[in-house]
């Protein structure tokens, strides 16, 4: 049986980078893993809780994923630019991954910080998945 968890973070990757990919591949790199001394723009797949909602003996995991944009810049236009492809890869949005099914997912949150720098601003962006076995 796969991992609900893992299963998610690897459809919702694989549908950021993908759209990243399509509509302006210098815009932001989709990251999993990020190397130290990495500079933005970047997207990573972020904090992930899951709640089983299924009955007795049913496998199903409301999963909330974050997802975390960093952009540097003069201005948070690019950072917005960023927010909306993940957006659109994202919401409404059939997903899959090896052995789950998914709901699509569905749009709770945005929010964005400025960092202390003046130049560098973040934001984090909430979806909300159901998951289960295939």
């Amino acid at each position: 049986m796969a991992d609900m968890m893992q299963a998610t973070q690897d459809a919702v990757f694989a549908a950021l980078d993908a759209a990243h990919k399509a509509v302006n591949p210098s815009l932001a790199t989709v990251r999993q893993h990020v190397p130290e001394n990495t500079l933005p723009p970047l997207v990573i797949v972020g904090d992930m809780d899951a709640e089983n909602v299924g009955g007795k003996g049913e496998r199903t995991d409301k999963i909330v994923i974050d997802v975390v944009s960093i952009y540097r810049g003069t201005a948070r236009r690019g950072l917005l630019a960023i927010m909306a492809i993940n957006r659109d890869a994202l919401e409404d949005q059939e997903i899959s991954a090896p052995g789950a099914a998914f709901s699509t997912p569905r749009f709770l949150s945005a929010n964005t910080a400025l960092g202390e720098d003046g130049a560098t601003y973040a934001g984090v962006q909430q979806f909300e998945i159901y998951a289960e076995p295939a």
